[in-house]
């Protein structure tokens, strides 16, 4: 039995959740994915949200890390197309070099 929920992640679907999971993996930081089976059935209630939660808090900080760089990629998924700094053409926003000219991406505002 698993002990304390330490959260780190409230995720909009279990296919989300399990992508951070996977990329938390990668970094050798253990998680779980809570109340995946529970979305379908309650969507509209926010606790019903599939969250990643740590195994270990001695990992807090360093999954953190994973998590703001996770959620900002999200983010920039969301907002659909990157313009290259180099070349100006348009990339899909999950890209990180230009298809075009191959320098890399960023997110200027």
């Amino acid at each position: 039995m698993l002990g304390a929920v330490i959260r780190i992640y409230r995720a909009g679907t279990a296919a989300e959740a399990h992508l951070l999971v996977d990329e938390l993996h990668q970094h050798r930081i253990e998680t779980y994915v809570n109340n995946e089976a529970s979305q379908g059935m309650l969507a509209d209630i926010a606790s019903s949200q599939p969250d990643v939660c740590l195994l270990d808090e001695q990992d807090w900080e360093r999954a953190m890390v994973v998590v703001r760089q996770f959620a900002a990629a999200q983010q920039r998924d969301d907002q659909g197309v990157l313009i290259c700094p180099a070349c100006k053409e348009e990339s899909p926003s999950n890209f990180e070099l230009c298809w075009r000219c191959r320098s890399p991406l960023t997110d200027a505002d």
